[in-house]
């Protein structure tokens, strides 16, 4: 073979070989969503739970026992079932399980398995007992979720939200049938109406947010999270986007976006007792990815072109800002500052959802390098947890410095990741298994091409 024809050979071979490749297939995407799927559904509690004793270490590193109660019904825990730190108890934060499974179930995992784990779960949120609880006010007009504290019952914005929102979305997806939502509907109006005139929601010239309780203004996760959902919660009701409320809730998260596009910025989200700056600032993207949605359905993009604009603008700010976050090296996510907060597969599958969300309204491409990235770490990690035969496949990492709560929040990781999976199984990623195109490096690509010239000149 001629030697110029043989550098050709040879720069056209690194050039395919550096085409751009999609390192997780459908195939792999479906087998990690099922295997989230079934795991959660081993995780919740059932009728067969109540009466069992659990026992487990409290918060003092103390033996304790638990009896799961009929109220119990429908939970899921923090950690796992056979964990035995006091994660492992039925918890509130059954509600972040809930938005993922119905995020999936909207993305097309719309079998008996995930239509039975939902229904489950609102039974519980209906049923919940203890120092958190569903209440009417004595007016009449209102409801919501309470926190009980030295005999004290304060409203919360942040509860009441986020347990609503799942009612409000299954009955939109169909799952609530006709006999439950009459039971579940005039209460569920009350709370509406609590949002939109209660004393938690605050008014201010740069717009309208909620506060979690007037004692503590961001509650646990700050008050962007708070906004978020209830924001959501307001639109899966029903609201239109162009509702007078609704506009100003934009208009607060807008204005409150810093330059880097970071929406977790309010003090009252990073003084909070557990701030969740990457999962804060996700959270308020999906909340605006809901409000473009809901402007989409109603048809009204030319009336509200300015301000979907603008939204449009500060997600793809967001976006930019999300990645930003990532470790380079893994390319995942951590709970915040990489300094503080490693990567772990919870954060970086919330992130996920954030993005694929994005994806869904055209604002990224669903096949983005650090997307397909992390859907793959995602996927190897179950494959490596699956092979040492753990009980649990993906995890959040609290700090570096809790050595006995470093891996935790097992059942919400891979609620994420469930969803992130059905998100990217929906956007058809990694169908394309390569891509045969030269890359755009000219240290390839100009070589070659000049190589070729020659050759035909001779």
């Amino acid at each position: 073979m001629p030697p110029t024809r043989a550098l050709i050979v040879l720069l056209l071979a690194a050039a395919t070989a550096a085409a751009p490749t999609h390192a997780i297939t459908p195939a792999q995407i479906d087998e990690a969503l099922q295997a989230a799927k079934s795991w959660l559904k081993e995780q919740q509690y059932t009728e067969k739970d109540v009466g069992k004793k659990i026992r487990y270490k409290n918060r003092q590193g103390q033996w304790a026992e638990y009896e799961v109660k009929p109220e119990d019904v429908g939970a899921f825990p923090m950690t796992y079932k056979r964990d035995v730190t006091y994660y492992c108890l039925p918890n509130l934060h059954t509600y972040v399980v809930m938005d993922t499974l119905l995020t999936a179930y909207e993305a097309g995992v719309r079998d008996d398995t995930v239509r039975e784990m939902i229904l489950k779960a609102l039974q519980f949120m209906w049923n919940v007992k203890g120092k958190y609880q569903r209440k009417e006010d004595p007016n009449g007009k209102w409801a919501y979720w309470v926190r009980i504290r030295q005999g004290k019952e304060v409203a919360s914005a942040g509860l009441t939200a986020k347990f609503a929102l799942p009612f409000f979305r299954a009955r939109k997806a169909g799952i609530i049938p006709d006999d439950l939502w009459r039971e579940y509907e005039p209460f569920l109006k009350k709370v509406v109406a609590w949002l939109r005139e209660g004393p938690n929601l605050q008014k201010e010239d740069e717009g309208y947010f909620w506060i979690d309780y007037p004692d503590r203004p961001g509650g646990a996760h700050g008050i962007t999270d708070v906004t978020s959902y209830c924001l959501r919660t307001l639109l899966a009701a029903g609201a239109p986007p162009d509702d007078g409320l609704v506009l100003k809730v934009v208009e607060w998260f807008l204005n409150h976006q810093d330059e880097k596009g970071n929406f977790y910025t309010d003090p009252r989200d990073t003084g909070c007792p557990y701030p969740l700056y990457t999962t804060g600032h996700a959270r308020a993207m999906i909340a605006l990815c809901d409000w473009l949605k809901a402007v989409r359905e109603a048809g009204k993009e030319r009336e509200l072109k300015d301000l979907v604009e603008r939204v449009k603008k500060a997600l793809k700010r967001a976006i930019d800002y999300l990645l930003s976050l990532r470790d380079p090296k893994t390319g995942m996510w951590g709970r915040g500052p990489l300094t503080e907060y490693p990567p772990d597969y919870g954060s970086t599958a919330s992130a996920l959802v954030a993005l694929l969300r994005c994806a869904e309204l055209g604002l990224i491409d669903p096949n983005h390098p650090a997307i397909v990235q992390a859907l793959d770490v995602l996927y190897r990690q179950y494959q490596e947890a699956k092979r040492l035969r753990l009980p649990f496949y993906w995890y959040f990492i609290r700090s570096v410095w809790s050595p006995e709560l470093r891996f935790r929040s097992q059942t919400l990781a891979t609620s994420y990741a469930l969803a992130a999976f059905a998100l990217a199984k929906k956007l058809g990623i990694g169908k394309k298994v390569r891509r045969w195109k030269l890359p755009v490096h000219p240290v390839v690509t100009l070589p070659a091409l000049i190589a070729l010239l020659l050759a035909r000149r001779r």
